[in-house]
């Protein structure tokens, strides 16, 4: 990792133990239905939350003087880079219940082509959240403070982008 980029760093043993919890659940339902559906379904979610874990710990998002740097479509490798001449605005919200700073993109297109899983991305977030990007800030799953956020996003982007702290509930 090069010096001047900021971690984002998780609550790897909270992630995991949340996503690891249903486990008691899946044996029990097979100790009471015994093996089949349940037994299938259970072994694929534990695979699935495991590997997303592992992939969250190893891939955080990352803040440069290039940009963010996030992995939004790969689970194993960064695909996204948000140079800072495209962010609009940032501004304190939430993606679901979790608070994060959402970023406003200029022009998404210039991004991600239209027509592309990426652009339908970014537009599906927009419309729930009122960014395009968003970096989730502590609580469930990140331990790095939301003013250690904010001072890398100001930092590295020169001053230009500072995150607006009037906490609007997804609203535009």
């Amino acid at each position: 990792m090069p010096d001047d980029e900021f971690r984002v760093q998780t609550y790897l043993p909270l992630y995991a133990v949340g996503n690891f919890c249903f486990v008691p659940l899946y044996l029990a339902g097979m100790a009471v239905n015994g093996p089949g559906l349940v037994n299938v379904f259970g072994t694929a979610l534990f695979l699935f939350f495991g590997v997303s874990t592992l992939a969250q710990a190893r891939r955080p998002v990352l803040i440069s003087d290039a940009g963010v740097r996030q992995r939004t479509l790969n689970w194993f490798r960064y695909d996204t880079t948000v140079p800072w001449s495209q962010v609009e605005h940032a501004r304190l919200g939430k993606v679901g219940l979790v608070p994060a700073i959402l970023l406003t993109l200029r022009d998404p297109a210039a991004i991600a082509a239209p027509g592309t899983a990426l652009h339908r991305q970014f537009r599906r977030t927009y419309a729930s959240t009122g960014g395009h990007v968003h970096i989730l800030t502590p609580g469930w799953l990140n331990r790095t403070s939301r003013v250690e956020i904010e001072g890398a996003i100001s930092l590295h982007s020169g001053g230009r982008i500072l995150v607006e702290h009037a906490l609007v509930d997804n609203g535009r």
